[in-house]
């Protein structure tokens, strides 16, 4: 009998409690996790921002050591293949092509010239050299030519082609010589 009585009783008693958990304690734990997740965000936005800015520091190094190289570069380059008379440079220049007077050319025969730009503007840096792909050597003018004259004449041919801009300084500066002539070689 008393197995039939455990088995009566097995039905009479309360259910037993599910295992799992109460409301309150699913909303504590939602609470702790939505917590842990904002801490971790800002964490990551610091960390990003600290980044960014580590980075555009970088940035802008580097970008003014490539600002220098290129400006030591060409700054090392200047005067190249412009005059082989170091007594025509700081010369003041007149220029014609076709008997007109050229735009845009250099008012002065200097290898670099540093113009200051005033109140707030920018300085500017104007550094004169040669161009050509291939490569410039300078030659001279074996005689003196007057400033009506549409022909020089030259030690030496090499390095020159057609189209190329010469610059004529006579080895004697006057009034009455070329200092700058735009020729076309022919």
């Amino acid at each position: 009998m008393k197995r039939a009585e455990q088995k009566e009783d097995s039905h009479r008693r309360a259910p037993r409690a599910q295992d799992g958990f109460t409301l309150i304690e699913l909303m504590v734990g939602l609470v702790i996790g939505l917590v842990a997740t904002i801490v971790i965000a800002q964490v990551l936005v610091r960390s990003e921002s600290a980044r960014r800015s580590t980075v555009s520091g970088s940035d802008a190094q580097v970008s003014g050591a490539l600002a220098l190289y290129t400006l030591q570069r060409d700054v090392a380059m200047a005067g190249y293949g412009v005059s082989s008379v170091f007594t025509g440079l700081g010369c003041p220049v007149s220029n014609s092509y076709n008997n007109a007077a050229v735009a845009g050319l250099i008012p002065t025969l200097a290898p670099v010239v540093i113009t200051d730009g005033g109140a707030g503007v920018p300085a500017t840096i104007r550094i004169v050299n040669s161009a050509k792909a291939s490569y410039s050597v300078p030659v001279s003018v074996v005689t003196d030519a007057p400033q009506v004259a549409t022909t020089f004449f030259v030690s030496s041919t090499l390095g020159t082609a057609v189209g190329d801009l010469m610059v004529a300084v006579p080895r004697t500066i006057d009034v009455n010589n070329w200092v700058l002539a735009g020729l076309e070689m022919s």
